[in-house]
């Protein structure tokens, strides 16, 4: 199991949503978004992102300690509310923003959004797009388990489920029921992304495991397709989750990326 480095979460007031937030560092500001199973804490490579850069890592309306708002419904609507913390949080500055799965939609979008605010995107085995060859896993429908063998290559590397606590499975069931708020039809994906992001040009890394069961590495030969200037970086014998499975792989690749940005 990865260990989670030592830091507290605080919670901003964001309009009408109350946000959970884990924060640290000094320098440019890096806006990381989680995946639908939540947000895991600050992180490693939080940790050692934040020697470099201002580190913003907060949990998505409806998941974990964040507040659920009745209007929070789509995916553009949680890049809504990012971009909401971000004119508050880090006034004036174009963040560097990474998202990791369904993080990496949310960014996508915020980046279609607002190109002109966002130095540098980062898209970690991202779901958003169609695949063009195979499907975006089923993760709604089936057991934790089962989502585990098909997210890692190297199963030994994956979080202990029997040794969640039960209060923590019950955040857990409840983030599952956000994602499915947002994310069930059409399932992981909007079907107008492609063309919002033909329209742009950020600079863009997408990071994807070659092995990732859960979202095929067609969808990151599409979001490079479409994303002018994007790089691919394909990570072998590494499944969904690079920053856990291959930490300092894709942290070298993440750094290598954000020290290059103008």
């Amino acid at each position: 199991m990865t260990t989670q480095a030592s830091r507290a979460s605080n919670h901003v007031q964001v309009g009408d949503c109350n946000i959970e937030v884990f924060r640290g560092g000094r320098g440019p500001a890096l806006l990381s978004l989680h995946g639908a199973r939540g947000n895991p804490g600050w992180m490693p490579f939080h940790q050692e992102l934040a020697a470099s850069y201002s580190v913003h890592a907060p949990s998505h309306p409806g998941y974990n300690g964040s507040d659920r708002p009745d209007w929070v419904t789509s995916i553009g609507d949680v890049a809504r509310l990012h971009h909401a913390y971000l004119r508050q949080e880090a006034p004036g500055e174009k963040p560097i923003i990474m998202g990791f799965s369904m993080g990496g939609w949310i960014a996508a979008e915020m980046a279609a959004m607002c190109p002109q605010n966002v130095r540098g995107l980062i898209l970690v085995d991202a779901v958003g797009i169609k695949a063009p060859d195979g499907e975006i896993a089923e993760l709604l429908m089936v057991s934790p388990a089962s989502t585990q063998h098909l997210s890692y290559y190297d199963v030994s590397k994956a979080p202990d489920l029997s040794a969640i606590p039960p209060e923590e499975q019950q955040v857990l069931w409840s983030n599952r029921e956000m994602t499915s708020r947002l994310c069930w039809k059409p399932y992981m994906h909007n079907p107008s992304l492609p063309e919002y992001l033909k329209l742009i040009s950020v600079p863009t890394a997408i990071i994807w495991g070659r092995q990732d069961g859960i979202v095929p590495l067609s969808c990151g030969e599409r979001y490079r397709e479409v994303l002018s200037g994007s790089e691919l970086h394909v990570i072998e014998e590494c499944g969904h989750s690079p920053q856990n499975e291959k930490p300092e792989e894709f942290l070298q690749i993440v750094s290598c990326f954000c020290s290059n940005l103008p």
